[in-house]
């Protein structure tokens, strides 16, 4: 695995970890406190900073980076370009197992280390796809942002998932996707992955920090929601697991789970200002990654009081 330093930010060449590496294999690793692990969709992996795309130049200003250069600490950026929150919830689990093992790429190199999960939810209109080895040349052209796993695909309703070559099979899961990506799924089940991570982490010495990335968990819970190929939106009464996810939140760790405003693309749009770079897949620039910094450095540091 190629790497190398620059500031306090980790910029990994390859995502396919050896078992025998681990953190003590990273220069200068016991020069830092900890790492900031970020896990998101393109706005965590700070696609567009510098043009289209993804690259570790652009990963490196992203808001999780700047968290960790506020830290002191090191950055890795697990931002993933068309994530679903159920790959970013993926992540999260195979990371903390492996830091829970003492085993693989996370293992602690000390007992003072500290382990910070930089959370930003995504839209809930996204889905995976995993395919077999046998479909690969066939079928599929493998997704170049896959951030360690070539056989998987995100996918968004209601694009056309170019990266399934053969033509009907496309249609078919586009067709397929409008229905299994039902809001009222979707929102319950995002409403799982939070409440799961947030009383896994009760009872573990490692750190946490949410936020909404795009949509707020808001609109999930209360506001009406059309499913697709609906004209009448639904109203609340789905989503009753929603609300109790909703009411034991603990805010503490989860920036303004509620508010329209407290995510980071509205946020940064249409309080800060920030105009999208390049108008095609709606990114913002490092400006607005510095501001979002900003605004959530100091509730994390509320959260975890000495953390500096």
């Amino acid at each position: 695995m190629s790497e190398q330093i620059e500031g306090n930010i980790l910029m990994e060449k390859s995502f396919n970890h050896s078992i025998e590496a681990n953190i003590s294999s990273w220069p200068g690793c016991n020069d830092y406190k900890g790492v900031v692990i970020s896990l998101g969709c393109s706005h965590t992996a700070g696609s567009e900073i510098e043009g289209v795309g993804d690259s570790d130049t652009q990963r490196q200003k992203s808001y999780g980076a700047k968290v960790a250069q506020k830290l002191g600490w090191y950055h890795l950026n697990y931002g993933i370009c068309g994530g679903s929150n159920h790959r970013i919830f993926d992540l999260f689990c195979d990371i903390l197992c492996d830091i829970e093992s003492n085993y693989g790429y996370y293992a602690p190199i000390r007992d003072d280390f500290n382990y910070l999960f930089l959370i930003g939810w995504t839209s809930l209109q996204r889905l995976d796809l995993r395919y077999p080895n046998e479909m690969n040349e066939q079928w599929v052209q493998g997704w170049p942002m896959s951030r360690g796993d070539e056989n998987y695909i995100p996918v968004t309703v209601g694009t056309n998932p170019l990266m399934i070559k053969d033509v009907e099979l496309r249609k078919a899961f586009m067709e397929g996707a409008a229905v299994f990506a039902d809001n009222v799924i979707m929102a319950n089940r995002l409403a799982s992955y939070i409440f799961a991570i947030q009383n896994i982490m009760l009872s573990s010495p490692y750190k946490y920090y949410m936020f909404n990335a795009i949509e707020n968990f808001y609109d999930t819970v209360h506001t009406k929601l059309k499913r697709p190929n609906e004209d009448v939106p639904e109203t609340f009464p789905p989503f009753r697991g929603n609300q109790l996810i909703y009411n034991n939140i603990d805010t503490k760790y989860y920036f303004h789970p509620t508010s329209r405003e407290m995510n980071y693309y509205r946020y940064c749009t249409e309080v800060k200002d920030h105009k999208n770079v390049t108008n095609k897949y709606w990114h913002l620039g490092e400006a607005a990654h510095e501001d979002w910094a900003e605004l959530i450095y100091p509730e994390i540091i509320n959260a975890y009081p000495g953390l500096e």
